[in-house]
């Protein structure tokens, strides 16, 4: 009866744990990947279309600030000539000369197809190109009649008309002047032609994809410009065009945004970016095409899916075969323990069963004389019944050295099951591993030996390849207990950490390798999520962390940790996967670098600008302080690149670059807005306005003296300057409003020819 429960126990718990554990493994080795894949190829979409948004962005911003930009220039430009008109007026009209004049202003606006003055009836009397006989009034049209009706209209832009002039479809920017007695003396225009209105007022060339979008819209949604399909689409102009998202984003009044959604013309989703045209009633959408913005990732996915269902196929075969061999020898056991009760109670040893068992078994002597012996064992060892029966454990020497025989000696001795795993190479030629149990009996009144052999060369070979299959793994493997210690570690993990696996095994998972945070300050234990999950059995997956080398150095790393079921109580054991992600990380900084500055000259962009302008106005109402904006437009710019080329026009604003760096505080900001204009921010400067006004005036002249020295570009000699606006701030709140009026001050140093101007 000891016999039996030995064998009923050992079935029972260490055969049962040892096939679950077989089971489970493959199955938490699959799920890991899977979960992995799919929180990764998650990660990597998000990380594509946030890509796309912010190029939305960028670009969006770009266009409307450039936009905004032309507008201003335009109001400016029709400022001027309505100031020549009435420097005409004052000394009487001299057709001729205004003619010049409209047009020499004209020339400073690219975007600008047309300038032209109409007297109080509509007739357009000045800035008629070419020898035009035919008589145009334009007093029909809604702008002349709103800006006739209204003297404090300002500037007002139309909605898209043909062209009297151009016999094309324009868009008309208006101001009123007035006679000398006040009264409406007539208005000053000019005309955008549409084709091609955005690259005008941008200043760039539209380079979009395929699928690609821009609308530019008034705020009574109707289209001005659209591009889509690598064209300007001239049939939708003037219509209304409006989504949902855009309409939520117009009721509440917003400045920008940023949403997905299917385009309401073409039906194409795309990542569109909305913002409004500051100072003019437009807004701008960008949109790119998701499908295009994910094209690599889709390539990603099947890439993955394959390598995933590849692995999975490998561990499911893995898992079949090891399965099926458990569950023969589970049989067979079972067999043979219903075997071993029989013999027990009737205390006779079933011949037929021993001999036609699956599982090799041979009976022997206390004095170690094989007296029966079965098929299966004949198989196991590669020989005749015959040559078996002749033999005597004891004086076999494979039995001496695997100790097979020292397991015999122990059931004689202890009348108990014994259990011992052996690797021996026969005296007939075959290497195997085999577990043998040996159970002392009686038979014919005479204690035997019952030996069974369950051959274990095929699972050992399946558990090896299995072994394999983690440690050719590219992302890292190792397992701790519940205790954290390290129990395996796979090759990439080896490699990734720097060490040895004789020399990592056993140590203090967290102390080894998760001790300290990224910024060096300490990492508790208790925090670690790796610790949290040997508590609380909860699979955790972490985005963003460190792993500490050997050699004392980190890197970046993604990692799941998942937890493994003891079945003997007292915790969990975790299994963490992870990867390196130092390239990820490496991409994303530099995304965030392109995202605020210029990539020609290294300087901070309008947006970073905007942003040091609002910590600015913040710094001034904590400290009681000023600050200044000066806003350069570089003279001669055009010159030197329509003589030498853009090449050499690239080389100056470098140049101009590192003047201005070198001329102001590290504390203060360089920025480039686009072309050849420069902003410099000037921060705590002192709280008295005439302190702070000389101050900024010091730096301008600095930065005039630096730039009016001559260039040297190989062969190319240039002397260049600068035309600055001066913007002083104390108690303002609004960066653009800040930087329109440095703008401003700008425009007036150049129109007086001064170098320097403050508002």
């Amino acid at each position: 009866m000891h016999a039996k429960s030995t064998l009923s126990l050992w079935l029972n718990s260490t055969t049962r744990t040892s096939l679950f554990l077989q089971i489970a493994t493959p199955l938490i080795l699959i799920a890991l990947a899977i979960v992995f894949q799919l929180n990764s190829l998650q990660a990597s979409r998000e990380q594509q279309l946030e890509r796309t948004r912010l190029s939305a962005q960028d670009l969006g911003a770009t266009l409307a600030a450039s936009i905004a930009g032309s507008f201003q220039n335009i109001n400016l430009t029709l400022l001027a000539a309505t100031d020549h008109i009435r420097q005409q007026q004052s000394k009487g009209f001299d057709g001729r000369e205004l003619n010049a004049e409209l047009l020499e202003l004209q020339s400073r606006v690219p975007s600008l197809i047309l300038l032209s003055a109409t007297n109080a009836s509509g007739d357009v009397i000045f800035g008629i190109k070419g020898n035009r006989s035919e008589k145009v009034n334009v007093a029909d049209r809604e702008y002349f009649l709103q800006l006739m009706i209204n003297p404090d209209a300002g500037m007002v832009i139309s909605e898209p008309v043909m062209g009297r002039y151009s016999k094309k479809w324009v868009l008309i920017c208006a101001r009123r002047f007035n006679l000398p007695d006040g009264q409406f003396g007539g208005i000053v225009y000019g005309s955008i032609a549409l084709d091609g209105m955005t690259e005008r007022l941008s200043g760039k060339e539209m380079k979009l994809n395929e699928n690609d979008a821009f609308v530019l819209r008034d705020n009574h949604m109707n289209v001005i410009v659209r591009y889509a399909h690598g064209k300007q689409d001239m049939q939708i102009m003037g219509s209304k065009i409006n989504s949902p998202t855009l309409e939520a984003l117009d009721k509440a009044g917003a400045q920008s945004g940023s949403y997905i959604t299917n385009s309401v013309l073409d039906h194409v989703e795309r990542s569109f970016y909305f913002q409004r045209i500051s100072g003019q009633a437009m807004s701008l959408i960008v949109g790119l095409s998701i499908d295009d913005a994910l094209s690599n990732w889709q390539l990603e996915v099947k890439k993955a899916w394959i390598v995933t269902g590849f692995f999975a196929s490998i561990i499911l075969l893995s898992f079949y075969l090891i399965y099926r061999e458990q569950i023969r020898k589970l049989n067979v056991i079972g067999d043979l323990e219903a075997t071993t009760d029989k013999l027990t109670e009737v205390l006779k040893f079933n011949e037929a069963i021993l001999l036609n068992s699956p599982l090799p078994i041979g009976v022997y002597t206390v004095d170690g004389q094989c007296v029966k012996v079965n098929e299966a064992l004949t198989q196991l060892v590669g020989a005749s019944s015959e040559v078996l029966l002749s033999k005597n454990f004891r004086h076999i020497t494979t039995w001496q050295t695997s100790g097979l025989l020292d397991g015999c000696l122990a059931a004689l001795t202890n009348n108990s099951l014994q259990k011992c795993e052996v690797r021996m190479m026969t005296a007939f030629g075959k290497d195997i591993i085999a577990e043998c149990r040996i159970l002392p009996t009686q038979l014919h009144d005479a204690t035997h030996l019952l030996i069974q052999f369950v051959d274990l060369t095929e699972i050992k070979r399946i558990n090896s390849m299995l072994e394999n299959i983690l440690r050719s793994m590219k992302e890292g493997v190792h397992v701790v207990n519940e205790k954290g210690i390290i129990l395996l570690e796979n090759d990439a993990s080896l490699v990734m950490l720097g060490w040895q696996d004789d020399n990592i095994l056993g140590r203090m998972a967290h102390a080894t390798i998760h001790h300290h945070h990224a910024d060096r300050s300490d990492f508790p234990v208790e925090d670690c999520p790796i610790y949290a999950t040997l508590q609380d059995g909860q699979v955790r997956h972490i985005d963003n962390d460190v792993f500490w080398k050997r050699d004392g150095s980190c890197f970046p790393v993604e990692y799941t940790v998942s937890p493994i079921l003891n079945l003997q109580g007292g915790g969990h054991a975790a299994t963490v996967v992870f990867r390196d992600i130092t390239t990820r990380k490496r991409l994303e900084d530099e995304l965030r670098e392109q995202a605020f500055h210029d990539a020609l000259t290294g300087l901070p962009n309008r947006r970073l600008l905007m942003d040091r302008i609002g910590q600015a106005i913040r710094v001034n109402k904590r400290h009681n302080s000023h600050a200044a904006v000066l806003f350069l437009d570089l003279n001669k710019f055009k010159v030197l690149n329509d003589t030498h080329g853009h090449n050499a026009g690239d080389q100056l604003l470098i140049e101009v670059a590192k003047r201005l760096t070198h001329v102001v505080r590290e504390s203060d900001t360089v920025a480039r807005l686009g072309g050849d204009e420069f902003v410099v921010l000037l921060m705590e400067l002192n709280s008295q306005f005439e302190q702070a006004q000389e101050y900024a005036e010091f730096v301008a002249d600095k930065i005039h003296n630096v730039l009016n020295t001559e260039y040297v570009f190989g062969e190319i000699m240039h002397q260049g300057s600068a035309s600055i606006g001066i913007k002083l701030f104390f108690n303002e709140d609004d960066p653009d409003t800040i930087l329109k009026a440095a703008d401003a001050a700008m425009y007036e140093a150049k129109n007086r020819n001064n170098a320097v101007n403050s508002s």
